[in-house]
């Protein structure tokens, strides 16, 4: 997916939720620090614009 792969050229790891019932075509994000989570914040703004 488009979020998916942009996403990936920043160096974000996201997870793709593939076929899972409910869940299809979702992405997990697991943020581990405020640092990691203010990067995938900006990254997720700006693909919205």
């Amino acid at each position: 997916s488009r979020v998916y792969n942009a996403l990936a050229e920043q160096g974000i790891t996201i997870r793709k939720l593939g076929k899972l019932g409910k869940h299809k075509g979702c992405l997990r994000v697991t943020i581990g620090t405020k640092e990691m989570n203010s990067k995938f914040l900006l990254a997720i703004r700006d693909l919205v614009r």
